[in-house]
């Protein structure tokens, strides 16, 4: 049976959960895999930690880290140079912002997808959005 990528990674998770391992390494465990199924394991990576599970995240997806580790330590070449928690680790980091001028102001759905990149502010009388980057 051939599976692809994404259908490997979810079977690497499935199997090493079978054995209820009180520690976990998981190494970009959502990479390859569609959208849908990325949400359901980051939903089982947080159950897991919820019930005090020891997790060792790798991942490039700050996304991922931010809501699923308490703390965060970034290699470079091989070597940790930073670790603390994501918060603090954003704030060493020196901010840019981007202001958007718009002909028609978006709906508050779509500012509130906004806020995966950053902090947003708005001044709808003059239709913008000013993203705060992270």
């Amino acid at each position: 049976m051939k599976c692809s990528t994404g259908e490997k990674r979810k079977l690497d998770l499935a199997r090493c959960l079978l054995t209820d391992p009180p520690v976990l390494l998981l190494d970009e465990p959502t990479t390859s895999i569609d959208p849908y199924s990325a949400m359901k394991i980051r939903e089982v990576i947080g159950e897991l930690k919820d019930k005090g599970r020891t997790i060792l995240l790798v991942t490039h997806n700050l996304y991922e880290a931010e809501r699923l580790c308490d703390r965060v330590g970034i290699m470079s070449e091989g070597k940790l140079v930073k670790e603390g928690s994501l918060s603090s680790l954003k704030n060493e980091v020196p901010t840019k912002k981007v202001t958007v001028r718009l002909k028609n102001f978006p709906p508050e759905e779509f500012l509130e997808k906004l806020k995966v990149f950053g902090q947003v502010n708005t001044r709808a009388e003059r239709r913008e959005v000013e993203i705060l980057l992270q």
